[in-house]
């Protein structure tokens, strides 16, 4: 998904797509929520 360069070993890469992924996930989660429960979820 995401492309570090050369510097970049492929472990690297996994990580930082899977962090984008769930960082993706979270935010579309929070969106997804109504408010109240967001904040709760914030302080989580």
């Amino acid at each position: 998904m995401w492309k570090l360069g050369k510097r970049g070993s492929a472990l690297e890469t996994d990580l930082a797509s899977d962090h984008i992924q769930a960082a993706t996930e979270k935010l579309q989660n929070l969106i997804a929520t109504p408010p109240d429960i967001r904040r709760y979820d914030l302080i989580l």
